[in-house]
C-alpha cells in the first residue's frame, strides 16, 4: 500500500492539515481544530490484536464499521486509541486495496468536517477556494515565464550571433529583456500580429504594388511587432530597414516568409518596408 498516495489524499481535502505528536510520534491529521485520521506504527510489546502493525486510525459510520470488520477481521480493527465504535484501525500493512482506504480517509474527512458548524465550514472552503487560486495563477504564471524564456532561447540558438554582429550585444541583450518583460496581453498581441502579418502579406501582394495602401499597411503592422520586441527606447527606422535587408541576406527569414504567402514574398515584404521607411 503506497503510504504517499494515501497522504496526498488526505491532504487534498479542503482545510486539512496534520502535525506530529511530539510525544507518540503519530502523525494526526486535522480539520476545523478536529482530528478525522492518524497515522502511527504500534509497539510490538502492544496489547494483541495491535502489536507491531502499521495503522491508519478513521472516522467511519458505525454500519460501514461492522460491515468492514466481518469482511476483513485480520486487516480492519476497531479504534486503537479511540471510540471503537466510530473508529477504525486499518493495517497499512496488509493487502487491503488501496482504492478501500482511500475511500475510508475520504469518508472519515467528510463525517468530521459535517459536524463542523455552517460557519466554520463556509470559512475553511473558502481558505481553500483562495489557496487553490493562488496556486492555479502561480503555476500559470510559472508557464508564461517559462514559454518566455523558450522562445528567447530559441531565437539566440537560431539568429543570436546575426544580430549581435549587427546590432550589437547591448541591443540584442535589451531586446532579450524586452521580450521576458511582455505582459500576457502583450504577448497574446504579439502572436496575433504574427498572423495578421502573414494574412496582410498575403493580401498586400495580390495588388502588386509594394508602395499601395495595402502594402502600407502590411508596415505599419511590422512596425508594431518589431516594437514590441524590441521596445520603444530602441526602435529606429535606421534599425527597422537593417532588419528587411537581413530578411534578403538570410535564407531561414525568406523560408519563413515565403512559406507563409508564397513564393517572393520576402523580396514583397522588404520593398514594402523600403518604400514605408524611406
Amino acid at each position: 500500500m503506497d503510504l504517499a498516495s494515501i497522504e496526498e489524499r488526505l491532504l487534498s481535502r479542503p482545510g486539512a492539515t496534520r502535525a506530529l505528536h511530539e510525544k507518540w510520534g503519530w502523525m494526526v491529521y486535522w480539520v476545523g481544530g478536529r482530528q478525522f485520521a492518524c497515522e502511527f506504527e504500534v509497539s510490538p510489546d502492544a496489547r494483541p490484536p495491535y502489536a507491531g502493525r502499521h495503522l491508519l486510525s478513521l472516522k467511519c459510520d458505525p454500519d460501514r464499521i461492522r460491515e468492514l470488520r466481518e469482511e476483513r477481521p485480520d486487516a480492519v480493527l476497531p479504534g486503537y486509541y479511540s471510540d471503537g465504535r466510530t473508529w477504525i484501525s486499518v493495517d497499512l500493512s496488509s493487502d487491503l486495496p488501496e482504492g478501500l482506504v482511500l475511500e475510508l480517509c475520504d469518508l472519515s474527512y467528510d463525517l468530521v468536517f459535517s459536524r463542523l458548524t455552517k460557519r466554520a465550514q463556509r470559512e475553511i472552503l473558502a481558505e481553500s477556494a483562495a489557496a487553490a487560486k493562488g496556486v492555479e495563477d502561480m503555476d500559470k504564471h510559472e508557464a508564461f515565464e517559462a514559454l518566455k524564456r523558450r522562445e528567447i532561447e530559441e531565437n539566440e540558438r537560431a539568429y543570436g550571433r546575426e544580430a549581435r554582429e549587427r546590432y550589437g550585444d547591448d541591443a540584442v541583450d535589451a531586446a532579450n529583456e524586452r521580450l521576458s518583460s511582455l505582459s500576457r496581453d502583450e504577448w497574446g498581441e504579439k502572436g496575433q500580429l504574427e498572423q495578421a502579418i502573414k494574412e496582410q502579406l498575403r493580401a498586400a501582394m495580390a495588388t502588386g504594388d509594394p508602395a499601395g495602401d495595402a502594402a502600407r499597411e502590411l508596415a505599419q503592422m511590422h512596425e508594431r511587432w518589431i516594437r514590441l520586441h524590441w521596445g520603444e527606447g530602441h526602435y529606429s527606422r535606421e534599425a527597422h530597414r537593417g532588419l528587411a535587408q537581413m530578411y534578403l541576406a538570410d535564407d531561414r527569414f525568406r523560408a519563413y516568409y515565403d512559406e507563409a504567402a508564397g513564393e517572393g514574398a520576402t523580396e514583397f515584404l522588404v520593398a514594402a518596408l523600403e518604400s514605408y521607411l524611406a
